[in-house]
């Protein structure tokens, strides 16, 4: 969500539609099980992932948040600006979803659509090829966004989100001075431990301050093995790049 946008600009419109979205029931429908439903920024796997909360599936708490930022429930269903800040009285929240032009993304996209729509959102979905999609985030227009990214180390926080990045890959828009200082400052800690830590808390306060995305879904990494293959264990790493790490295995035939 593009924090300058101003039909999102309002934190608690950000975190309505976080609240709004039933990650539970997309991990167990659309993805047959599979992986982790998540509403945070890092992978699970990560300790600076552990212990942060963000908004989960909360209609009431949806409805509760968009009527205190100044919107009402129109005759259709559909929102309706009244003392929303920078935006004109009885402008109807009805915004372009921008995704991806393949088959996941789409179900995804018409999924999550139908969640906006049960909190009064109209979200009119807009896919796209990967090159033009990649070049109108670079052109800043955007409001509403379905993204996925596979980077899943602790990087990706300031990669989004620091100032420096502005306009893009920051093309959320945030804009924040104590967090960057928080990326800053991880990399100067001795330890991974307190890299660690640091991410945590930074990565709090973009969730409590900011939340500019409303995390849906954490892929699964699977392996697929010959029966001779025996006891392999895949190991998280504490920090760093990847949230894995690749074991090679000798077989003698």
């Amino acid at each position: 969500m593009n924090v300058d946008a101003p039909i999102v600009g309002d934190l608690r419109t950000r975190q309505a539609i976080g609240h709004a979205i039933d990650r539970d029931l997309i991990q167990e429908t659309l993805y047959q099980g599979l992986g982790r439903a998540t509403g945070t920024y890092l992978a699970g796997e990560l300790s600076a992932d552990q212990g942060v909360t963000a908004p989960s599936y909360d209609p009431t708490a949806a409805a509760d948040l968009l009527a205190e930022a100044g919107w009402v429930m129109g005759s259709d269903g559909v929102l309706v600006a009244e003392t929303v800040e920078g935006m004109d009285a009885g402008t109807r929240f009805e915004v372009e979803y921008w995704t991806y032009n393949d088959d996941e993304a789409r179900r995804l996209a018409e999924a999550t659509q139908s969640m906006l729509a049960e909190v009064g959102v109209k979200a009119n979905i807009t896919p796209m090829d990967k090159p033009t999609y990649d070049s109108q985030l670079e052109a800043g227009s955007q409001s509403i966004i379905l993204r996925r990214y596979t980077w899943d180390g602790l990087d990706i926080l300031p990669w989004f989100h620091d100032a420096y990045y502005l306009p893009y890959p920051n093309y959320l828009g945030v804009n924040d001075e104590e967090i960057d200082g928080i990326w800053a400052d991880s990399e100067k800690v001795p330890t991974w431990e307190e890299r660690s830590d640091s991410f945590r808390v930074g990565h709090q306060l973009l969730i409590d301050r900011w939340y500019p995305w409303a995390p849906i879904y954490q892929r699964p990494v699977l392996i697929f093995a010959r029966d001779t293959v025996k006891d392999v264990q895949i190991i998280p790493l504490r920090a760093g790049l990847e949230t894995y790490s690749f074991v090679m295995i000798d077989l003698e035939e």
